[in-house]
């Protein structure tokens, strides 16, 4: 999964702040309302890492019915100030 160097506010549930993500360089960004556990996101880099997806059973009715956890960065890159 690549991770953009911002996170973008985004709609849910209730607002609240979203990774973009993708799985290959050539798609577009799309937002990931979930958490991703174990990972630290430090705005101003490009991550690719590895994760676990898996379902939630019997998720609640606010919440998502999967969970991401991170298994490894791959890679961490600077991206320059617009």
């Amino acid at each position: 999964m690549h991770v953009a160097s911002t996170r973008v506010t985004c709609q849910g549930f209730v607002e609240q702040t979203c990774y973009q993500v993708r799985e290959r360089p050539d798609q577009p960004w799309v937002l990931l309302y979930e958490e991703i556990r174990g990972f630290q996101h430090e705005a101003g880099f490009e991550y690719t890492i590895r994760v676990l997806q898996t379902r939630v059973q019997d998720p609640p009715a606010d919440g998502s019915s999967l969970e991401f956890r991170l298994l490894a960065v791959v890679r961490k890159v600077a991206v320059p100030p617009a």
